[in-house]
């Protein structure tokens, strides 16, 4: 996550909050990810409303945070602000979230969970507004709309080649970024 427009006063909000979402995550491994994903949002959330109680509102509307889990092929996913989860399945891009839900209002809490299953060979990319400018074309080699380019022709975009590569690693991403 990020705050934007980052206040001294709250220079360790966003690190309190990921320290208050991971040990409420990890308080009890008996419990299911389903009720520790939960209690850790809820653990978020009260934590969030104790900074506003406390007149602490600069981070209204400056915090994008995503808090993610994965176990198996099951993943969760809830966020506050402007941050894009891309899940990258047999080379098609969805946006699981709701970018336009985040943009029209200042999120106070983490309130809607997306959760489903993961395919083998699925990717899923959670970012900032700030990281999903470098999976953009670049401004001078946005692909053209002629009918008659032929698409081995088109200057791919990065999350698109991401997408369509297999057997993809840390060696195979590397790789692909220093192309850039």
């Amino acid at each position: 996550g990020e705050i934007v427009n980052l206040l001294p006063k709250n220079i360790r909000l966003l690190e309190n909050l990921a320290l208050i979402i991971k040990q409420e995550f990890y308080n009890s491994p008996l419990k299911s990810i389903d009720k520790s994903y939960e209690n850790c949002l809820k653990a978020a959330n009260n934590f969030l409303s104790q900074a506003l109680k406390n007149d602490n509102v600069s981070w209204l509307g400056n915090l994008n945070c995503a808090v993610t889990a994965i176990k198996d092929s099951s993943f969760y996913y809830a966020k506050i602000g402007n941050i894009q989860a891309i899940l990258l399945r047999d080379a098609i891009l969805t946006d699981i979230g709701d970018k336009e839900k985040s943009t029209t209002r200042q999120a106070k809490s983490f309130n809607d969970i997306i959760y489903g299953d993961l395919g083998n060979n699925d990717r899923l990319l959670v970012m900032t507004q700030g990281a999903n400018t470098i999976f953009e074309y670049p401004k001078d080699k946005k692909p053209s709309k002629s009918k008659k380019e032929k698409p081995a022709d088109k200057e791919e975009c990065l999350i698109k080649t991401i997408a369509r590569t297999t057997n993809i690693d840390t060696k195979r991403l590397k790789e692909i970024f220093n192309r850039v």
